[in-house]
C-alpha cells in the first residue's frame, strides 16, 4: 500500500506541473501517440471507407428521421432493412449497421421500401425464429396442428397451422403476422407459465371432449426446460392428478426431453466459471444468476502482468444451451489468448479472430474488458458492443462516472474493422474507487407496466450501495433493488461484477 501512495503522490506532483491549458481532471480519455492509434475516421469512413459518401443525402436523412428505417428486433441486436426485411446485426449501433449494409448491398437502388406492416411482420419473424429453441411457450399447437396458442394473449389462433406436423417457415410467418397486430404482444411480455399451461389444458380438453380425461403430459412435454418440479406438482394437483400419479407425467427432470443436453451445458459452464482471485489491493464480488439453469452471460477475473487485475464481462446473443456452449468456448479462448497477450485491445482482437468463425450467422458477443493497475492507479477499459461501466467513489468531487466508449461487438466483422471501431479509455484511479459493470438483462428488466429499470436506477442503486459495503454486497444489493422494482421474475440472465480498489485507512 505504501508503494501505491508513493505512486499516487508522485502522479499528483506531476499533474500540478502541467501547462495551464491542460485539464487536470483524473477522468480523461488520454491522448495517444500516432503510433498507438490512427487518426480518427469520419463516421462514414469508419464503417466502410471504400464506399464513403455513396448513399444519397435523402437516404441518409431517412435513416435518422423515418420510422420505417429505425425498426430493431426486440432484443435490439439487429436492424430490419426496410427494403429487404433482412435482420442486419447491429452490434456497433443501428446507424452504423444500416449505413454499412446499404452501402455494400445497394438494395436501395432497385427496391422500394416495404410497408410498415410488412416490416413489423419481418421483425416478428426474426424474433420468433431466434427464440423458438429456447422459449417453449412459442411451440404450443393443438393436437392436430390446426391452431397455435398465442403466448401473449392466451388465445387459440386457428390461422396458424403446422404443415404435416412440422413447424415450417410458412408457419413462423403466420405466427409473425398474428403477433404483429396483437396488442398484448406489443408489450413484449408473455403470460406466466402457469397460465399458459392452464389455457393449453383447456384447449386440449376441448379437442378431447369425447375422452374421459385430458392428456396433460403432452402439455408439459412441450413446455420443457422452464418449469420446475414444484410448479409441475401444482399443475398436476390442479388438474386432477394425485401425487401417486406423478410418475406417469414427465415432470422429473431425468425424463424430460433435452434435459441431458441442459445438464451437460450446466456442468460445462460450472467448470468454465472459475472462482474470483484474491488480490492484496483489489476486492472483487459477482452476482451471477442464469435465467434457466445455463447462461449466455459470463465473467472472468485474473491477475496478470505483475499484479494487474484483468476483469471481463461478456454476453452472448441468444439464450439456452447453444448460448451456454458459446460461453464455454469464449472462456476457453480467452484463457488461451491470455498466455500471449496482456494489452486490452490485443486481447479483444485475438478473441474475435478465434471465435468469429465458430459463431452462428448473426450471433455475436458483447464484451467489457478492463485492466486495473493498482500500483500506477490507472485502468484501461474497452467496450466491445457493451455499455459503459460505472465508477464511483464518494470521496471524489464527482462521485459517479461512466467508464468506456461504445465499440463493435465480437463476431460481427474482421480484425481490421473491429480495430477501427474499438475506443479504449484510460482512467486515473483513486483509492476507494469502485467499478461496477452488468449485463443488459439487469438494465432492460421491466415491470408489469412495461417500465424499464434502466440506467438511471442502476446508477442510483450503485451509488446507494457503494459506501461501506463489500463488492459482493454491492453486487447482490443492486440485483435485489432491480427485482424489488419490477416485482416479477427477470426474463433474462443477470450478472453484476464489482471491483473495489481498497482504500488506505491510514490516509
Amino acid at each position: 500500500m505504501d508503494a501505491r501512495r508513493r505512486t499516487s503522490n508522485s502522479s499528483a506532483s506531476s499533474r500540478t506541473s502541467r501547462p495551464a491549458n491542460k485539464s487536470t481532471t483524473s477522468w480523461i480519455l488520454r491522448e495517444r501517440s500516432p503510433r498507438a492509434e490512427a487518426p480518427p475516421l469520419s463516421p462514414m469512413a469508419a464503417v466502410a471507407p471504400s464506399y464513403a459518401g455513396e448513399l444519397p443525402g435523402q437516404l441518409l436523412e431517412r435513416l435518422v428521421s423515418d420510422p420505417l428505417f429505425q425498426v430493431m428486433t426486440a432484443d435490439r441486436t439487429c436492424w430490419i432493412c426496410p427494403f429487404t426485411g433482412r435482420a442486419v446485426p447491429a452490434g456497433g449501433g443501428r446507424l452504423a449497421a444500416a449505413r454499412q449494409y446499404l452501402e455494400h448491398s445497394g438494395v436501395w437502388r432497385n427496391l422500394a421500401p416495404l410497408s410498415a406492416e410488412r416490416i413489423n411482420v419481418e421483425r416478428w419473424r426474426h424474433d420468433i425464429s431466434n427464440r423458438l429453441a429456447s422459449e417453449p411457450r412459442l411451440r404450443l399447437f393443438s393436437r392436430q396442428g390446426r391452431g397455435w396458442l398465442n403466448p401473449y394473449s392466451g388465445d387459440l389462433e386457428p390461422s396458424v397451422l403446422l404443415e404435416d406436423g412440422a413447424l415450417t417457415p410458412h408457419t413462423i410467418t403466420a405466427m409473425a403476422e398474428v403477433l404483429s397486430i396483437c396488442p398484448p404482444a406489443l408489450r413484449g411480455v408473455m403470460l406466466p407459465q402457469e397460465e399458459i399451461l392452464r389455457r393449453y389444458a383447456q384447449m386440449q380438453s376441448a379437442e378431447s371432449a369425447s375422452d374421459d380425461h385430458t392428456d396433460t403430459s403432452e402439455v408439459v412435454r412441450l413446455v420443457t426446460d422452464e418449469i420446475g418440479t414444484e410448479e409441475a406438482d401444482k399443475f398436476a394437483a390442479d388438474h386432477g392428478h394425485e401425487d401417486g400419479d406423478r410418475e406417469a407425467l414427465p415432470f422429473d427432470p431425468s425424463h424430460r426431453p433435452g434435459t441431458e443436453d441442459l445438464s451437460q451445458a450446466r456442468r460445462v459452464q460450472a467448470r468454465s466459471m472459475t472462482e474470483l482471485p484474491s488480490h492484496a489491493d483489489i476486492a472483487l464480488g459477482v452476482h451471477f444468476a442464469p435465467r434457466a439453469g445455463v447462461s449466455g452471460d459470463f465473467y472472468h477475473a485474473s491477475v496478470i502482468d505483475g499484479g494487474k487485475m484483468l476483469l471481463v464481462l461478456g454476453d452472448v446473443s441468444g439464450h439456452g444451451v447453444q448460448a451456454a456452449l458459446v460461453v464455454a468456448s469464449a472462456l476457453k479462448t480467452l484463457r488461451f489468448v491470455l498466455r500471449a497477450e496482456s494489452d486490452p485491445v490485443a486481447i479483444v482482437l485475438a478473441c474475435n479472430d478465434e471465435l468469429r468463425e465458430d459463431l452462428l450467422p448473426g450471433q455475436f458477443i458483447s464484451l467489457f474488458l478492463a485492466v486495473i493497475d493498482p500500483n500506477e492507479l490507472t485502468m484501461t477499459a474497452v467496450c466491445a458492443g457493451h455499455h459503459p461501466a460505472v465508477l464511483t467513489n464518494l470521496r471524489r468531487e464527482f462521485p459517479l462516472r461512466r467508464v468506456g466508449r461504445s465499440g463493435m461487438a465480437l463476431g460481427l466483422s474482421d480484425r481490421e474493422t473491429l480495430t477501427r471501431m474499438l475506443r479504449p479509455v484510460i482512467v486515473d484511479l483513486e483509492l476507494g474507487d469502485v467499478l461496477v459493470q452488468t449485463t443488459d438483462g439487469l438494465l432492460e428488466a421491466v415491470d408489469s407496466q412495461d417500465r424499464e429499470w434502466g440506467e438511471a436506477r442502476w446508477m442510483g442503486s450503485v451509488l446507494a450501495h457503494s459506501d461501506g459495503e463489500t463488492p459482493q454486497e454491492i453486487a447482490d444489493g443492486v440485483v435485489r433493488d432491480c427485482r424489488s422494482f419490477i416485482g416479477l421474475p427477470v426474463d433474462d440472465d443477470l450478472t453484476v461484477l464489482v471491483a473495489r480498489l481498497t482504500p488506505d485507512e491510514s490516509i
